[in-house]
Protein backbone atom coordinates (compact mmCIF):
# COMPACT_ATOMS: atom_id res chain seq x y z
CA UNK A 1 0.00 0.00 0.00
CA UNK A 2 1.21 3.21 -0.62
CA UNK A 3 0.81 6.52 1.68
CA UNK A 4 0.46 10.03 0.99
CA UNK A 5 3.47 12.30 1.46
CA UNK A 6 1.52 14.32 3.54
CA UNK A 7 0.84 11.09 5.86
CA UNK A 8 4.64 10.11 5.36
CA UNK A 9 5.86 13.61 7.05
CA UNK A 10 3.18 13.02 9.69
CA UNK A 11 4.44 9.89 10.83
CA UNK A 12 7.99 11.59 11.10
CA UNK A 13 6.43 13.92 13.24
CA UNK A 14 4.80 11.24 15.19
CA UNK A 15 8.14 9.90 15.51
CA UNK A 16 9.95 13.14 16.66
CA UNK A 17 7.09 14.68 18.36
CA UNK A 18 5.34 14.67 21.29
CA UNK A 19 2.03 13.06 22.27
CA UNK A 20 1.13 15.61 24.03
CA UNK A 21 2.44 17.75 20.90
CA UNK A 22 -0.02 15.85 18.72
CA UNK A 23 -2.82 16.02 21.06
CA UNK A 24 -2.94 19.64 20.58
CA UNK A 25 -3.58 19.34 17.04
CA UNK A 26 -7.03 18.77 14.94
CA UNK A 27 -7.47 15.25 14.25
CA UNK A 28 -10.48 15.21 11.42
CA UNK A 29 -10.93 11.12 10.72
CA UNK A 30 -9.55 12.28 7.13
CA UNK A 31 -6.52 13.09 8.50
CA UNK A 32 -3.95 10.39 7.70
CA UNK A 33 -6.59 7.73 7.13
CA UNK A 34 -4.00 6.09 4.30
CA UNK A 35 -1.26 5.57 7.44
CA UNK A 36 -4.40 4.13 9.53
CA UNK A 37 -4.82 1.45 7.20
CA UNK A 38 -1.25 1.00 6.63
CA UNK A 39 -0.74 0.36 10.73
CA UNK A 40 -3.53 -1.77 10.79
CA UNK A 41 -2.54 -4.07 7.62
CA UNK A 42 0.56 -4.34 9.08
CA UNK A 43 -0.31 -5.10 12.42
CA UNK A 44 -2.77 -7.51 11.28
CA UNK A 45 0.13 -9.10 8.92
CA UNK A 46 2.19 -9.68 12.34
CA UNK A 47 -0.50 -11.32 14.00
CA UNK A 48 -1.40 -13.63 11.54
CA UNK A 49 2.23 -15.28 11.38
CA UNK A 50 2.26 -14.96 15.17
CA UNK A 51 -1.13 -17.25 14.75
CA UNK A 52 0.36 -19.74 11.88
CA UNK A 53 3.68 -20.27 14.07
CA UNK A 54 1.71 -21.32 17.42
CA UNK A 55 -0.20 -23.65 14.98
CA UNK A 56 2.65 -25.11 13.64
CA UNK A 57 4.19 -25.29 17.08
CA UNK A 58 1.69 -27.26 18.82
Amino acid sequence: MALSAESVAQAGRMFRGTVKGLAEERWPKTRAADLRRFAIEVLERHLEGRLMTARVLR
